[in-house]
């Protein structure tokens, strides 16, 4: 304590520094970044669409260092990886889209590495030494692909560079169990055809928790390596050659609390309708909460204040709940997943066991004033998961049900384009992609159901076309052409027969014309205006209603399984945005206002099966609509200050849809039926989300130094469809100051969270727990840190 203390006193004394001059101010946020949003490079402040761009130096004097971090300074994004199988499938949040059901080949915000899709990973994988991210928003199906449904992120490597240089750096904050990251690169010219350029990091985060036995919960230990290598031959051929391995451990995500409100305690009033999701039929529904014999929460979500976790990562034989069964799935993984060398086995305990990598080989040729570009890349990811089914919470005693997971994910990715010169009135692009996705899942070895084995395939034509109709106005038009098949190799209970019940070799396919037309007018020197108008579509999802209807035919009668069919219909996203991008001598601002309308959007209603067998989701479409704005605003008020702020916000409506799950069975009464979620706000979504960060800058003597401070908001949210639990709305403050002691060696102190506010996050959501009472489940909160770093450029 008396560490975190003097660290604490550090931080707060170097605030009362006084500015003595405009060492670090200018251009500290007003530099030129330049983005390949649009497949070519172009000015932030230019390009017609919606993007947010942080260069490695902007990341760092953020103190962000992992992809979850991002949301804060991202309006309109919300990034996070925790979905009960760990750090595997990151479900990237824009504009308030939410998938219910995320697997690599269903998410609808999709994340790249410098250019090249990537299906899974991307929640463990570091940002440590990259040029920027760009993260575009909106439906970029055009240009990127599959999954870009609501947007995408795109990681840009940094590369070697005309001089050799590097970078080293060390951080440590002594807050509960130790966090430590260490990291360093350096790149430069082996010749004057060849660069290279490597990086290397160690992190370990989290573990601001702990399970009841005082080890490390919630703590994620990383191993990482990147590198890119560039050749040019001649002037006209450039290639490239650009990879990451990460290997990764946790001590488990979940935890959970207790309900907050005794039975026959809560007053509320649900009123609404009921829907059968397989028949259609509606009927009025009002239910009395006081009638409850269990508890539950009354339409106030907890805070993390009591937090509950389990008894212990290595629980004992007469700890188990599943007895033998347990004790197997904590050594030994599925049979079926050791045919798949990506996955890692167990170690023993309840946590994660992850490792990702990719490699990349691309190629620019110029001909006649035209470009054309060759990418290839493949990758791979496992993980494995073991957590305690009833995430910690406290009325079981000491006891723990263990249940795993593992997943292997490989893919390959194939882009072939050509440019036309950018310097003509007329501009042109067009391309060929080609994607290959094996993606399986399988529980631990104590369990034999699920099986999930696909292949996922994407095909594709585009091209783009840009003409200047005046010096200062632009018609832009882009166009895709998509041919997906998504084949269900082996979905269901591996113990029952194919194709009456399971899904075995059976493909959903669809094909598609995505556009995006963009009308953008440059009225002065410094200000942009565009209006754009895109579509963009994605497969549907096995609705398992055949595998539903074979256990309990009182809820999917066989005679509607062939209306209802095997699959829901391709989702569709059609979105307008209005943009506003002006720079200033010494500030800049982008504005965007949009409206989105989704249909068939696959929902998941909980079908409890008869006779103990458990329970499994029935899908079906429905439809939500989304209207909003972005806005970042950076300048520098003054030479020694400089203030950044975003703000977001966005009106997410469920225009047609349902929902049931306990939450509704239970706490609403709505029985085997779902409850009616037209006109309700989206869940897990906060309207509003807004930040502000001013830096200030001096001197001390002849050495500069900063202190910067970050206010993030996250608005008041529902955490289900039925408008009835609300998570309040959390509000962090960070704050970093640092001198450099010495030519390019920086000293930084930093606190996060400094207020300790304990919200949960927005993936949180409720449940059933032992004896039917309500619980939370939950991933943890960022707790009150302080740490100090060091770092040297060379």
């Amino acid at each position: 304590m008396k560490t975190r203390n003097l660290i604490a006193a550090s931080l707060l004394a170097s605030v009362a520094l006084p500015p003595a001059g405009p060492a670090l101010a200018q251009g500290l946020a007003l530099e030129e970044i330049v983005v390949t949003a649009r497949k070519r490079d172009e000015s932030i402040l230019e390009v017609p669409v919606s993007v947010t761009a942080l260069s490695q130096e902007m990341l760092d004097r953020a103190g962000i260092d992992n992809p979850q971090d991002l949301s804060a300074l991202v309006p309109g994004l919300d990034y996070r990886s925790f979905d009960f199988g760990g750090y595997n499938n990151p479900n990237i949040r824009i504009r308030g889209m939410i998938q219910q059901i995320i697997t690599p080949s269903t998410q609808i915000g999709a994340l790249f590495w410098d250019g090249s899709y990537i299906g899974a990973g991307g929640g463990f994988l570091p940002l440590g030494d990259l040029e920027r991210v760009e993260v575009i928003k909106g439906p970029q199906t055009a240009y990127f692909g599959r999954n870009t449904f609501s947007g995408a992120v795109n990681y840009i490597p940094a590369m070697p560079g005309d001089e050799w240089n590097g970078k080293v750096s060390a951080s440590w904050s002594p807050t509960d169990h130790d966090e430590i990251n260490i990291n360093g690169a350096v790149g430069g010219p082996v010749s004057s055809r060849v660069g290279v350029r490597v990086w290397a990091g160690y992190d370990k985060d989290g573990g601001d928790f702990s399970y009841r036995d005082g080890t490390p919960f919630a703590q994620l230990k990383t191993s990482s390596v990147s590198g890119t290598i560039t050749y040019e031959p001649t002037e006209d051929l450039r290639l490239k050659t650009t990879g990451y391995y990460t290997r990764a451990t946790d001590t488990a995500t979940g935890s959970s609390l207790r309900h907050t409100t005794p039975a026959g305690a809560c007053g509320f009033i649900f009123r609404g309708e009921l829907l059968n999701a397989a028949t259609g039929e509606r009927t009025p529904h009002e239910f009395d909460l006081s009638t409850l014999r269990v508890g539950t929460f009354c339409g106030e979500f907890p805070d993390g204040s009591t937090l509950e976790f389990p008894v212990t990562s290595t629980p004992t034989a007469a700890q188990l709940l599943n007895g033998a069964n347990g004790e197997a799935s904590l050594t030994a993984l599925n049979p079926r997943s050791l045919d798949y060398g990506i996955i890692r086995a167990p170690q023993g305990r309840l946590g994660g066991w992850h490792q990702t990598y990719r490699l990349q080989a691309s190629a620019d040729y110029d001909f006649a004033g035209h470009t054309l570009t060759v990418l290839g890349s493949r990758g791979a990811t496992g993980t494995t998961t073991r957590l305690d089914q009833f995430f910690g919470v406290s009325s079981v005693g000491d006891r723990i049900l263990v249940v795993g997971t593992e997943i292997a994910l490989r893919e390959f990715y194939y882009e072939a384009r050509v440019s036309s010169p950018q310097d003509q009135r007329f501009r042109y692009l067009l391309g060929v992609s080609d994607y290959n996705q094996h993606y399986s899942v399988f529980t631990d070895s104590a369990r034999p159901s699920p099986v999930v084995r696909q292949r996922n395939t994407t095909f594709a034509v585009f091209g783009s076309f840009d003409y200047d109709i005046l010096d200062n106005l632009t018609l832009s038009a882009e166009v895709r052409y998509t041919d997906e098949q998504s084949t269900a190799i082996e979905f269901g209970d591996p113990r029952l027969p194919c194709g009456d019940v399971t899904i075995c070799n059976q493909t959903n396919s669809y094909d598609d014309i995505i556009p995006r037309v963009i009308l953008s007018y440059k009225p002065v020197d410094g200000t942009t205006l565009y209006g754009s108008y895109s579509y963009s579509s994605l497969l549907g999802l096995a609705t398992q209603a055949r595998f539903i209807s074979s256990l309990a035919p009182d809820i999917i009668p066989p005679g509607e399984v062939d209306a209802i069919g095997d699959f829901t219909a391709p989702q569709e996203n059609t979105q307008y945005e209005l943009g506003w991008k002006q720079q200033w001598d010494d500030w800049n601002m982008t504005l965007a206002m949009f409206y989105m309308d989704w249909k068939n959007q696959p929902f998941a209603a909980v079908i409890f099966l008869p006779g103990g067998a458990g329970t499994s989701s029935f899908r079906g479409p429905g439809d939500s609509s989304y209207s909003g704005f972005d806005l970042e605003i950076n300048g520098n008020v003054t030479d020694w200050l400089n203030i950044a702020a975003t703000v977001a916000y966005s009106n997410g409506v469920m225009d047609s849809f349902s929902s049931r799950g306990s939450n509704e069975q239970v706490a609403l009464g709505s029985g085997s039926l779902s409850v009616v979620a037209d006109g309700n706000p989206v869940r897990n979504h906060p309207e509003w989300t807004g930040s502000l960060s001013p830096t200030i800058t001096g001197t001390l003597g002849d050495r500069p130094w900063f202190v910067r401070g970050d206010y993030l908001y996250t608005g008041r949210h529902y955490v289900d469809y039925s408008r009835y639990n609300q998570n309040p709305a959390r509000k962090q403050v960070n704050l970093r100051a640092g001198i450099e002691v010495s030519d390019g060696l920086m000293f930084e102190a930093f606190g996060t969270n400094i207020f300790n506010d304990k919200t949960l996050p927005t993936t949180s959501g409720t449940t059933s727990g032992p004896g039917g009472s309500r619980k939370v489940f939950t991933g943890v909160y960022q707790a009150l840190e302080y740490g100090i770093r060091v770092s040297a450029k060379f």
